[in-house]
C-alpha cells in the first residue's frame, strides 16, 4: 500500500475541505459583492461546526462538503456531464449522500431551464437504486450482519412499518420537535445563520432529509456538533445564507455590516466550544484538564 501514514487522510480531509472553501467563495462572489463573499467565506472556513468536524477522528463523511460544493456550482453552469461525475464521487463518500442526490434530482424537476428528465429523473433514480443497493447488500455483506440502523428509531416502533405509521401522528412530532437535545442541536448548527438560512428554503431542502434523520434518530452522537455530522449540511447552509443576502439585495456597508456580524458569530461560537475545540487540536491546557 501507499501513503499508509495514519495523518494522510487528514491532510486528505483538510485539502478537500479547502477546495470546497474556494467553490463556496467563487458561487458567493457571483451573488454578492466581492469583499462581502469574501467575509462569509471566512465565517465557512471558521464555523464551528465544520472545525469541530474537521478535528474529529477520520470519517469519509468529512469529504462531503466538497462534492456537494461541486455539484451544486456545476449545477448552477448547467455543465451535466460533470455535474453527473461530482454526484458518482458524492455517493462513493457515504451511502447517506444518496439522500442529497436525491433532493437535488427534485432541484432538476423543479428547475425551467433545463431538461428534468437528464437533471430531475435521472439523478432521482441513480440515488434510489444506489442507496437500496447499498443498504439490502453492500453493507450486510461487508458487516457479516444486517444493516442495524434501524435500531435507532427503535422508540417510534417495532418495525418499519410501525415506524412510518408513527411519524404520521402529530403527538410525535411534537414530541420530536420539543425534544431539548434536537432543539440545542438546531440552534447550535444554525447559530447566527438560522434566519437568513430558513429565507431560502430551497437552497436548505437539500439538507432536510440528512437533518431528519438526525433529529429523527435516538442516538446522541448525532445531535452533537462535537461529531462528524453537521459538515455534510453547512455547505446548505451558506449557500443559503447568501441566496438570501442577494434576494434582500442588500448593497455596500449594510451588507459588509450583515457579513461581519455573521463572521463574528462563528468567532463567538468559537469561543463558546473553545474546550472541545482545544481538546480535539492538541492543545495541553484543555487537554491535561479534561483528562483529571
Amino acid at each position: 500500500c501507499i501513503f499508509t501514514h495514519p495523518l494522510t487522510f487528514t491532510f486528505v480531509q483538510i485539502v478537500f475541505f479547502l477546495l470546497s472553501v474556494w467553490l463556496f467563495y467563487l458561487m458567493a462572489v457571483k451573488e454578492i459583492d466581492k469583499f462581502p463573499a469574501l467575509l462569509i467565506t471566512a465565517a465557512y472556513l471558521f464555523c464551528p461546526p465544520n472545525l469541530l468536524a474537521l478535528c474529529h477522528d477520520h470519517n469519509a463523511e468529512s469529504l462531503s462538503p466538497f462534492f456537494i460544493m461541486l455539484a451544486v456550482y456545476l449545477f448552477r453552469k448547467n455543465k451535466a456531464a460533470p455535474y453527473f461525475v461530482s454526484l458518482f464521487f458524492l455517493l462513493l463518500v457515504k451511502e447517506n449522500m444518496a439522500f442529497v442526490v436525491a433532493m437535488l434530482g427534485i432541484w432538476g424537476l423543479l428547475a425551467r431551464d433545463r431538461n428534468r428528465l437528464v437533471w430531475g429523473v435521472l439523478p432521482l433514480a441513480i440515488a434510489c437504486i444506489y442507496f437500496i443497493f447499498v443498504y439490502a447488500c453492500i453493507i450486510p455483506f461487508f458487516r457479516g450482519a444486517p444493516y442495524t440502523v434501524w435500531s435507532r428509531y427503535a422508540y417510534l416502533g417495532a418495525t418499519k412499518k410501525e415506524i412510518f405509521q408513527s411519524l404520521l401522528k402529530f403527538t410525535t412530532w411534537k414530541k420530536i420537535l420539543t425534544n431539548p437535545l434536537n432543539q440545542n442541536f438546531v440552534l447550535s448548527l444554525f447559530s447566527v445563520f438560522l434566519l437568513p438560512a430558513l429565507l431560502s428554503p430551497f437552497i436548505l431542502m437539500l439538507m432536510l432529509p440528512i437533518l431528519g434523520y438526525h433529529i429523527l434518530s435516538d442516538f446522541v452522537p448525532e445531535k452533537s456538533l462535537y461529531n462528524v455530522y453537521a459538515l455534510s449540511m453547512t455547505p446548505m447552509i451558506f449557500l443559503a445564507t447568501v441566496h438570501t443576502l442577494k434576494k434582500f439585495e442588500l448593497k455596500g456597508i449594510v451588507l459588509i455590516l450583515v457579513c461581519l456580524f455573521l463572521l463574528g458569530g462563528c468567532f463567538v461560537q468559537m469561543h463558546k466550544y473553545r474546550v472541545p475545540l482545544a481538546i480535539k487540536t492538541g492543545f495541553s491546557h484543555y487537554s491535561n484538564d479534561a483528562d483529571k
